[in-house]
């Protein structure tokens, strides 16, 4: 798993990069030796001004390729290019 790849939201709403939390797993004796992989994430495509209309997007984060946001109704989760 490398850095810019995958994100997960915190239950406080903070976004933080999966390597990170892998990272923190290891530290337990308990997790150490697991194996972790990247996340399995399913896109899908949308019109944007639909997808826009239907969601309401905040803390949008930086990615490797633009930024991104989790809807907070929902939890949709809109990348866009930048």
């Amino acid at each position: 798993v490398n850095r810019g790849e995958n994100y997960i939201s915190l239950e406080d709403g903070r976004w933080i990069d999966w390597r990170d939390a892998i990272d923190t797993f290891t530290q337990y004796s308990d997790c150490a030796y697991m194996a972790y992989d990247n996340l399995p994430i399913k896109g899908y495509v949308y019109p944007v001004d639909e997808v826009m209309n239907a969601h309401v997007f905040k803390n949008w984060i930086p990615t490797a390729g633009g930024s991104a946001a989790l809807c907070t109704d929902c939890g949709y989760v809109l990348e866009r290019n930048e």
